[in-house]
């Protein structure tokens, strides 16, 4: 089974970023031959939009009727969407860090490439109003991103250093939750 993160060949370039996804998942499944995926069965849940970048969330099942779930990163060169990575897997149940039962907090992704830093990420708002998370570091970088469909996307080519802080804010401005990641 394929379980983890795959940095993509350009090779899937399209202007369609579904079609993009779905040669993703075929060429994964195609490395993969354990998990026959159900190609039938893609559904696009989430997405979070930038110009030149986005978040998708997906789903499909395999052949014995398994949900499997993927998170991609696409860029956008020259009119051409394309995979700047991805993870997945058999779907399972997000877990909670147990410091933050009951409040807000993010599954957060990162990627760094070169001295670019990437991070993203579904939040699980536990019923607050967030609108808006901070990614913060020792040294000083801050970046912000407004929740669209409950993803944040944040983009730096600043090299962040370790703990990443994730703070949540509801509509009024208000600090909600706080967490801590390493990568």
């Amino acid at each position: 089974m394929w379980k983890g993160r795959q940095e993509m060949s350009p090779m899937f370039g399209s202007s369609d970023p579904r079609e993009v996804i779905r040669s993703g998942i075929e060429f994964l499944a195609s490395q993969q031959p354990l998990a026959k995926l159900d190609l039938t069965t893609i559904r696009f849940l989430k997405a979070r939009y930038l110009a030149n970048y986005q978040v998708q969330y997906v789903v499909l099942q395999d052949i014995k009727g398994q949900s499997w779930r993927f998170s991609f990163l696409l860029t956008k060169l020259h009119s051409l969407w394309f995979v700047k990575t991805s993870a997945g897997g058999p779907e399972m149940v997000p877990v909670e860090p147990p410091e933050l039962h009951g409040h807000p907090w993010i599954q957060l992704e990162t990627l760094v490439i070169a001295n670019e830093f990437y991070a993203f990420g579904e939040v699980f708002n536990k019923g607050y109003p967030v609108v808006c998370v901070r990614l913060l570091d020792p040294g000083g970088l801050m970046l912000e991103d407004n929740l669209q469909d409950d993803i944040v996307l944040f983009w730096s080519e600043q090299l962040p250093t370790h703990p990443l802080q994730l703070e949540l804010y509801d509509d009024s401005g208000t600090l909600v939750s706080r967490q801590k990641v390493s990568l």
